[in-house]
C-alpha cells in the first residue's frame, strides 16, 4: 500500500507499521520526515458516516470527510521518534542549533494548525484548548496587571483617610497617631 494514497478512516498505524526503518539522523532528515507526515495527514482525512436529517435524502447515510488535525504524538509515530526526544531538543540551551530550529518550526506548525482549526470550528475549540494547554497559558500570571488608584469620597460628612503608597508611609502614620495619642493622655492626666 502506498503510504501517500488517500485512505478511508484512521490508518496511521499502517504507516507506522510499514515505516519501521525511518530515521532522522540529521535535522534536515527530521524536517523531511515531518513534511512527509504533514503531507500524509493532509491527503488522508478522517471519515465518518452521518445520517442526513433534511432534504430529499433525509434518513440516508453519507460519508463525510473531516480534516485530520496534526498532533505531536502522530508526528512521533510517523517519524519513528519519541516525544521525549522532541522535549529534549526544545529544552536545549542552544537556540541556534539546527535541531532546535527544526523542532520549533514543527511544533509551531502543529500548534497553528490546531488553533486555526478550532477557530474555524473544524475541531472542537474546548478540546483543542485543552490539548494545546491554552488554559495554563492564559492563567500563568504573566499577563499585565492593572492597578487603579481609588480616590475615597467622604460619606455622611466624615473624612476618609487617604490610602498610603508604601509600607513606610503606613508606619509613619501609625507612629504619628501613637505620639498624638500619648500627648492627649498626658494632657488629660
Amino acid at each position: 500500500m502506498n503510504p501517500m494514497s488517500t485512505s478511508t478512516g484512521s490508518e496511521l498505524w499502517r504507516i507506522v507499521h510499514n515505516n519501521r526503518n525511518v530515521t532522522s539522523n540529521t535535522a534536515e532528515q527530521l524536517w523531511e520526515n515531518a513534511v512527509r507526515y504533514f503531507q500524509w495527514n493532509d491527503a488522508n482525512p478522517r471519515t465518518k458516516k452521518v445520517t442526513l436529517t433534511s432534504g430529499k435524502e433525509a434518513g440516508s447515510k453519507v460519508t463525510v470527510e473531516n480534516r485530520r488535525p496534526y498532533s505531536v504524538k502522530a508526528l512521533c509515530l510517523h517519524c519513528n521518534i519519541d516525544e521525549d526526544y522532541i522535549k529534549d531538543i526544545r529544552s536545549s540551551a542552544n537556540k541556534n542549533d539546527e535541531y532546535y530550529v527544526v523542532v520549533t518550526k514543527i511544533l509551531y506548525i502543529i500548534y497553528t494548525d490546531n488553533l486555526e482549526g478550532a477557530m474555524l470550528d473544524e475541531y472542537n475549540p474546548i478540546f483543542t484548548a485543552k490539548v494545546l494547554n491554552m488554559e495554563k497559558e492564559a492563567d500563568n500570571g504573566s499577563g499585565n496587571i492593572t492597578i487603579n488608584h481609588v480616590v475615597a469620597q467622604p460619606l455622611d460628612g466624615k473624612r476618609i483617610p487617604e490610602l498610603s503608597d508604601s509600607e513606610n508611609a503606613v508606619l509613619e502614620k501609625l507612629e504619628l497617631e501613637f505620639s498624638l495619642s500619648e500627648k492627649s493622655k498626658e494632657q488629660n492626666s
